[in-house]
Formats: C-alpha cells, sequence, structure tokens
C-alpha cells in the first residue's frame, strides 16, 4: 500500500486512517452493534494488507421517445479496500457455472469504507492496472447487512 494517510468514513460518521488511528471506529462500531465491530475489524485489516478501491456504476439515462430526450445519467460509487484472494476449488467450479474463466479473472475480498455497502453486479473497478468488472459476489450479511464481500472481477 502506498504511503500517506488513508482516510475512511462509515455510515456513522467515524473516520480512520490507516495510521492506526481506530478508536473512532471501534468506539462507533460497539454502539452500532455487533456486526458493526467486525465491519470495523475487517475494514481495519483490509486497509491494513490491501489497496484502496472506488468501484463505480452507471446508466446513461432513461430515452423519453415523447422529448426525444435522455434523462439524467446516474453515477453510483462504493468506495473500499480489497485484496486479492487464492480461488478455492469451490471458486473455481463457482466461476465455471457462472461462465468466467480464471485467466480472465480476480476473486477479490473486500470490504466497503461505509458500513452495509458492496459492490453492485455490472460495476467497474480498477485492478491491478485494468478496468474490471464485477461478475459475482458473495456478502457476508449474517443479519442482511453486508460486512465484507468477495467478488469476482473479470477483464
Amino acid at each position: 500500500m502506498a504511503m500517506g494517510t488513508v482516510w475512511a468514513s462509515g455510515a456513522w460518521g467515524a473516520s480512520a486512517w490507516a495510521d492506526g488511528s481506530w478508536a473512532d471506529v471501534e468506539a462507533e462500531a460497539a454502539y452500532a452493534g455487533a456486526y458493526a465491530a467486525e465491519h470495523a475489524s475487517a475494514l481495519r485489516d483490509v486497509c491494513a494488507a490491501g489497496y484502496a478501491v472506488t468501484f463505480s456504476t452507471g446508466t446513461p439515462g432513461t430515452y423519453d421517445a415523447a422529448t426525444g430526450t435522455f434523462t439524467t445519467p446516474t453515477t453510483g460509487t462504493v468506495l473500499g479496500f480489497a485484496m486479492r484472494k487464492i480461488p478455492t476449488q469451490a471458486d473455481l467450479d463457482r466461476f465455471r457455472q457462472r461462465g468466467l474463466t480464471e485467466d480472465k479473472t480476480a476473486l477479490l475480498l473486500v470490504v466497503a469504507s461505509t458500513y452495509g455497502e458492496h459492490p453492485a453486479m455490472g460495476a467497474t473497478v480498477t485492478w491491478e492496472g485494468e478496468t474490471m468488472t464485477v461478475r459475482d459476489r458473495r456478502p457476508l450479511s449474517p443479519d442482511g447487512v453486508v460486512i465484507k464481500s468477495d467478488i469476482a472481477v473479470c477483464r
């Protein structure tokens, strides 16, 4: 990871820096619930071992035939941290079931900076210098709120 301060912002407004000042995040996570604490811990770990990423989605807008124009395009982003995972045999089988090839697919462990967010299918991210697209995702969300996700991205 590049030197310098890395900023992450949680849904509860806490701040965290990669230099180790995680007290605010952990205090807010304890207040927000048990799984928020797991998210804060995962965010800290992946921030330390991985890379900052931005997943982006967008639509060109909806065509209005009556006026011949498009509505305003929409965009969305999920900020977080990711690290590459070595796929297991089960992961490789899942890739094949979805028509993905191992040589063009990277499996990432992703923790969004905001508790509960995770990248949408079709979102794009720059990983290892290439623009890649989310083709599969397996969120860990024991109570319906995402803590972290395994994300398969493809060139």
